[in-house]
């Protein structure tokens, strides 16, 4: 006979696990009140029952401890009464009797238990049966292990509630992959919504699945306004939708990825075109669910793409219409690719040495490159190429070196320009002005042959005038025209040489103030014949300087002169020279006709002439003050000029750096030096020779009248011959002799008598080149036609004495002169 359970009065009338007798455990229609009476749950389902039979607990107990499952039973105060073996060894305490004296509680973490006592099991009590997954403790290591909880009401014969039954599984593995499957989904989230780029997802009849951040921003809607829509019920533009949507079903239908450019609008901004990539959408089946997509913007791409096809456009374009020759180099320059413009055939070669560059220019065309590959700077040059047709030309190269991400040369863009007409203009003009500048030297030379015997015979004319001699004044005037004449040809020729660097400068210690007092006495004649009032303002103490006297002596003349020339007679001409800070001034002031503000930056220029009031030029090469600031500026100095405006007059003012330091003897003391002769002492014996016949006398006269006994020689041969007779202590030879030049008969002069007699050309010649030559063939100095008077007289000084012979008393002053 069945024995039935009880109606519970408490927990000890529950039964203990395994004790005898029998129970029934069921879930049959039933009725529960609770212990307040607030309410009752009532239900009926059909029941399920397991009858322990008296005296066999062992089944039941053999079936529990059977299954994998946890299997708990607790009275109605949660206190355990029953765990089969799966549950103690799940909680890691085998000793039945201690784990019935567990509290349910304590298999629960602290942070867990507030919900399995207030809201669980509470919710088991009211609706019979519930489940929750939540976590156990291993009460011996204290570890958590993931459950699901079945529990429900256990009744008695009854239908009475005595207490509760749970059936767990172990859910810990799952729960686990749960888990990192939940890291991999944020994470993937995490990076959708990372991207810029925007990603999305849509279903098949395209309506949107998933958008991130970027997806959302760039269609400028919210996710509530986009999510489970399509695209056709907040797009704008149907046809933009039509097209996108043609898209999306053409992935979907041909399980196929694709990449497209797509365009998309959003009001009120500008078109954006999108570089989508969509792949079909599957389930874990394999079938096509929808599309996933991403897409970048690349409007500013596209904008880039569109400007470099129109540059390049642009390019083809300039190369097309342009007369460069276009290449690229290796980084090497082994190799070239060019595109020809009939300068040089197009080609892609490595021989373009050989081929281009003929064989005595190779070796400085590498040069310049191999230094541009060292440097990483741009090649240019200009040198000698073959044409496409053969003939040698000339190219203007330039070439730019390409750098990649690490600084090293990728490639060489250049471009080649035909300048072959140019350099043969350059060399025309260059053999031009070399036939120019020979000119000048030759008429310099024929102007100074006729002045020679002019100035001599003035010269002479003025040392033997009586102080009455009614020509004087005719004198004097030959005497001025000459002098100005052979300036006119001393600029000339001194402007030449500058303007080609062939100038040389004799520095030394100078005093300004000598050279001031020298050229104003130069020009007292012409500023007499004006009647021009001069006003001097000169230091009293030396200002020295370190220079050419000779040519500081020009610049003073030229100002000088310049001042005279552009002045109305009886003007004022007011000269300065002092120390200002440490710079030799020096000053020449008019109320002449002035200078335009226009003018003053011109007045320096080569052949420029101002004019006066009326418009009409005073005269002259124009080369006088170009020539000045030349020679200003090979001193170190600079010059300038100030006018208040036309007809207020000029002011001219030189800058010269103070002499600071020793240098060589200074032309003063070089003139202090020379010997002196007394008058016992002046006569000199000197043989001129030169086939002129003219100055051959006019200068043997000038000779006596310094007090030497002349003789005149006509050609090269006879003078050699003549110094055996003669037995000259100096002697003045001609240059362009006809027959034996000047030069071989110095040479040969000095190959006979070595340096015993003192040897001065004295030629129309007065260039660099003319001065060196001369020095090569033995000769001493160095005499312009017409030399001056001190020219010659210093030359002389350096004449040993020599007692005059028996000529003297006879009266005999000249020297034989024959036709």
């Amino acid at each position: 006979m069945a024995i039935g359970m009880t109606r519970a009065k408490g927990a000890d009338a529950l039964p203990a696990a395994g004790e005898v007798g029998a129970a029934v455990i069921s879930a049959p229609e039933f009725s529960m009140r609770e212990a307040s009476g607030a309410g009752s749950i009532r239900g009926s389902r059909r029941h399920q029952t397991m009858t322990m039979f008296p005296n066999e607990p062992s089944f039941f107990k053999a079936l529990a401890d059977g299954s994998p499952l946890f299997i708990l039973m607790c009275d109605l105060s949660f206190r355990p009464f029953y765990v089969n073996a799966a549950g103690r060894r799940l909680v890691g305490l085998d000793d039945h009797r201690r784990f019935v004296e567990t509290p349910v509680q304590a298999l629960f973490f602290p942070e867990d238990q507030d919900f399995i006592l207030n809201e669980f099991l509470p919710r088991v009590l009211r609706e019979g049966r519930a489940e929750t997954e939540t976590r156990f403790r291993r009460l011996d290591t204290g570890e958590a292990i993931w459950m699901i909880h079945d529990a429900f009401l256990l009744f008695d014969s009854e239908g009475e509630p005595v207490g509760l039954a749970t059936q767990s599984r172990d859910i810990t593995e799952r729960k686990r992959s749960q888990q990192a499957l939940q890291q991999k989904t944020m994470l993937l989230q995490g990076i959708i919504e990372s991207m810029p780029d925007p990603i999305f997802a849509k279903d098949v009849e395209c309506r949107m699945l998933m958008a991130n951040s970027a997806t959302l921003e760039t269609i400028g809607k919210s996710a509530a306004e986009v999510l489970g829509r399509s695209e056709a019920e907040w797009r704008h533009d149907p046809q933009e939708v039509a097209r996108i949507q043609a898209n999306d079903r053409r992935i979907m239908n041909g399980g196929q990825a694709e990449t497209f450019e797509e365009a998309f609008t959003t009001p009120g901004k500008p078109a954006r075109i999108f570089r989508a990539t969509k792949s079909p959408l599957r389930d874990a089946a394999g079938a096509v669910v929808g599309v996933v997509g991403v897409a970048r913007d690349v409007t500013a791409l596209k904008e880039a793409e569109a400007a470099l096809r129109a540059s390049e456009e642009r390019l083809r374009a300039l190369l097309t219409a342009s007369s460069e020759t276009i290449y690229s180099m290796s980084p090497d320059w082994k190799k070239i690719r060019l595109q020809g413009r009939d300068l040089l055939e197009e080609a892609e070669t490595e021989e373009w040495l050989e081929k281009y560059i003929p064989d005595e220019d190779r070796a400085m065309v590498l040069g310049v490159i191999a230094e541009a590959i060292r440097t990483k700077s741009i090649f240019q040059l200009e040198h000698r190429v073959r044409l496409a047709d053969g003939e040698i030309g000339w190219t203007s190269s330039r070439a730019v070196p390409i750098l990649n991400e690490q600084g090293e040369i990728s490639e060489w863009f250049g471009a080649a320009s035909d300048i072959t007409i140019r350099k043969r203009s350059e060399t025309a003009l260059r053999d031009a002005d070399m036939r120019k500048n020979e000119f000048i030297a030759t008429l310099a030379h024929e102007l100074r042959n006729p002045l020679a015997p002019i100035h001599n015979a003035a010269l002479v004319l003025q040392r033997r005038r009586a102080p009455d001699d009614p020509d004087s004044v005719l004198v004097d005037m030959i005497q001025r025209q000459t002098d100005h004449l052979v300036r006119l040809v001393d600029d000339l020729l001194v402007i030449s040489r500058i303007r080609y660097g062939k100038i040389e400068l004799r520095k030394e210690k100078t005093d300004m103030v000598a050279i001031v007092r020298d050229a104003l006495m130069s020009c007292r004649p012409l500023i007499e014949k004006k009647t021009h009032r001069v006003k001097t303002k000169v230091a009293s103490a030396p200002l020295w300087v370190f220079g050419d006297a000779v040519r500081l002596t020009q610049i003073a003349v030229n100002l000088i002169d310049n001042a005279v020339k552009y002045t109305p007679p009886d003007g004022l001409i007011e000269i300065e020279a002092a120390l200002e800070a440490d710079e030799i001034v020096f000053r020449v002031r008019d109320n002449g006709v002035g200078l335009a503000a226009e003018t003053l930056s011109q007045v320096f220029e080569l052949f420029m002439q101002v004019r006066d009031g009326a418009d009409s030029p005073q005269g002259g090469l124009g080369i006088g003050l170009a020539l000045a600031r030349k020679l200003v500026e090979l001193h170190g100095g600079r010059i300038e000029a100030h006018s208040p405006g036309p007809r207020c007059g000029s002011e001219f003012v030189v800058r010269l750096p103070q002499w600071d330091g020793p240098t060589t003897q200074s032309s003063e003391n070089m003139r202090a030096a020379a010997p002196k002769r007394s008058d016992a002492d002046r006569w000199a014996r000197v043989l001129v020779i030169d086939d002129d016949r003219e100055t051959c006398g006019s200068f043997s006269f000038l000779l006596e009248s310094l007090g030497t006994i002349v003789r005149v020689a006509r050609d090269g041969h006879s003078g050699i011959a003549a110094i055996d007779d003669f037995r000259p202590d100096a002697i003045f030879c001609d240059i362009g002799m006809s027959g034996l030049d000047g030069y071989e008969t110095a040479r040969r002069i000095r190959a006979a008598h070595g340096h015993e007699l003192l040897l001065i050309a004295l030629t129309g010649w007065g260039r660099t080149e003319d001065r060196r030559r001369a020095r090569q063939a033995g000769f001493d100095a160095h005499l312009t036609k017409p030399a001056s008077i001190d020219a010659v007289e210093a030359v002389l000084s350096r004449i040993s004495p020599v007692p005059p012979p028996k000529l003297i008393a006879d009266g005999l002053l000249r020297a034989p002169y024959s036709g």
